[in-house]
């Protein structure tokens, strides 16, 4: 299962890059850590599924849209 954090209010979420290190067992095939505005989101990856071993890069960014899953 993959693991997520986000922190909402401080702008650059500094609490989330050591919340995100400490789930980092939740994820070993990718990370990454999109913030915008006061809003900062952190996911740590596990592939689970034959999708291929391309890496798309987490979170999900498409234009100003951000998504974890």
């Amino acid at each position: 299962m993959s693991g997520f954090v986000a922190e909402f209010g401080q702008p650059g979420g500094s609490r989330v890059e050591s919340m995100i290190k400490s789930i980092a067992h939740r994820g070993p095939h990718a990370r990454g850590i999109h913030s915008t505005g006061n809003i900062t989101m952190a996911q740590n990856y596990l592939r689970a599924d034959k999708a291929g071993d391309k890496d798309n890069g987490v979170p999900l960014l498409d234009g100003e849209k951000a998504i974890c899953y």
